[in-house]
């Protein structure tokens, strides 16, 4: 479900920030592209995984993962 989705994301982004793989721009790039990606592809998960605008202005900007739940939500829209 959503909660999978969201954690897998989190993981990897912090994998990929932190041994260098991609910087944290390319890496929220990527995932506003993934969004984006799934959108086109899988549109009836995007409505169980989109966040709302209330949710999106209540992220932390001190958490890397929630900024990585907004980008990818950003794309699906």
């Amino acid at each position: 479900g959503k909660g999978e989705v969201v954690l897998a994301m989190c993981v990897l982004g912090d994998t990929a920030i932190e041994e260098g793989y991609l910087s944290e721009e390319k890496f929220m790039l990527l995932t506003e592209s993934t969004g984006k990606k799934i959108r086109e592809d899988y549109p009836l998960f995007v409505s169980s995984i989109q966040l709302s605008n209330e949710s999106v202005s209540r992220a932390s900007e001190n958490s890397r993962c929630s900024q990585i739940i907004v980008a990818l939500s950003k794309g699906m829209k």
